[in-house]
């Protein structure tokens, strides 16, 4: 997480990335295709927003540029739409860490290491962008509430927000209890994570690091009703998800409102209910290492999205993104292509992919390739793959 100290032998730390893990993917895709080959971005992508119509996509980047990238609508299913490269947009005053649209869906918002979040009409690309609210700290996550006309955000300063762009201030402040890890919004269900402050030690046996110990801090993890901030869906309270022992680093909130699917950083998902229904965790981004013990390396769940079919997707340090069932407790499309003779680490891409979204329709799906800065600057990787992909989804691998 940004100004988390990470231990190199935590699983999807980034220091256990194997050799294959850096090269570019062997095996080609003919339903992928870089977006951001002809106008590259000059580091990793931190956010990826659609338009409400479909009609394009907002992108946030850690050089701290904002782009919009045009599209056209896909010839059939499975085939992916043609995007229109992109300048950058406007820019913030260091990493632009989140992207959203405004409650009308006229307007880019997006949130930065500045801690500023800011406004922008692609309609009107002459006029510059306009700070519209701020936090103590960096913001990292930005989310939509257009039902109820509001923009969330949240921070490092260990809240999240709610703005009323007819309003100068935040309408309302809710403390996490720690730094924003995570946070995703449904019509009027949010769900949030902070940061925890206590630490505890795990063992890392699935990590193929057995004589190692490493801290962890637990995140505190919350669902509640917008118009009820108050009242936490979750009766134990703050506590994590039931079966996540890691920090949370992603959450994805169900579009029929029947719960969430929250990533942490073990390579672990856990879907909680809002129905009475018993909270069970999965495993995914967990690459096999090549030695007798048949031992695993994990990878963070950077990213956890859901479509209008209520299925969802998965994205991870490893350089794989699933799609999965909401409900059959299935992987319903493996990134890494079943192909004779083919290793499923030849199709990885070589760096971690740190952002996805589906387009509102589900016929296409757009994710970034990058290094994710869990380790800081010191440990930057880079990979012929880094960019911005679009895939093109067929209804056979979303049903």
């Amino acid at each position: 997480m940004f100004g988390m100290q990470v231990n190199p032998a935590m699983p999807g730390a980034g220091g256990m990335m194997n050799q294959s893990m850096q090269q570019p993917c062997k095996v080609p895709n003919t339903q992928r295709v870089p977006v951001s080959a002809q106008k590259p971005y000059g580091d990793t992508v931190s956010g990826i927003s659609w338009t409400s119509s479909g009609a394009g996509f907002a992108v946030s980047c850690w050089d701290s540029t904002v782009r919009f990238h045009m599209v056209q609508p896909s010839a059939a299913p499975g085939v992916p739409a043609a995007v229109q490269a992109a300048e950058p947009s406007y820019n913030h005053q260091g990493p632009a860490l989140s992207v959203t649209w405004s409650p009308d869906g006229t307007s880019i918002a997006s949130g930065g290491a500045d801690c500023t979040i800011k406004l922008w009409q692609p309609q009107y690309p002459q006029n510059p962008a306009r700070d519209i609210g701020r936090h103590e700290k960096a913001v990292t996550h930005l989310s939509t509430c257009p039902e109820l006309g509001l923009i969330v955000s949240g921070s490092l300063d260990g809240t999240i927000k709610f703005w009323d762009l007819r309003q100068s201030n935040a309408t309302n402040t809710i403390p996490l209890g720690g730094a924003c890890v995570a946070l995703d919004i449904c019509q009027n269900m949010v769900a949030a994570a902070g940061m925890g402050s206590k630490v505890v030690q795990i063992n890392g046996t699935t990590t193929g690091y057995q004589n190692q110990r490493y801290d962890v801090l637990p995140s505190m993890a919350y669902m509640f009703d917008i118009r009820n901030p108050a009242q936490n869906a979750r009766a134990k309270g703050n506590t994590p998800p039931k079966g996540m022992n890691c920090p949370i680093r992603s959450v994805g909130v169900m579009r029929d409102l029947k719960g969430c699917v929250w990533g942490a950083l073990d390579a672990r998902g856990t879907i909680e209910w809002t129905t009475g229904e018993e909270s069970y965790s999965f495993r995914c981004h967990r690459v096999k290492q090549n030695n007798y013990n048949n031992q695993q390396n994990s990878f963070p769940l950077h990213a956890v999205t859901f479509n209008c079919k209520n299925t969802f997707a998965t994205c991870g340090g490893d350089g794989q993104f699933f799609f999965w069932c909401q409900t059959g407790k299935a992987k319903l499309f493996p990134s890494t292509a079943n192909q004779p003779g083919v290793k499923p680490v030849d199709t990885m891409h070589g760096n971690a992919i740190t952002a996805c979204s589906f387009s509102p329709d589900a016929r296409n799906f757009v994710y970034a390739v990058g290094y994710d800065w869990l380790r800081g600057s010191m440990e930057r990787k880079t990979s012929p793959d880094d960019g911005l992909y679009i895939k093109g989804v067929s209804d056979t691998e979303t049903n």
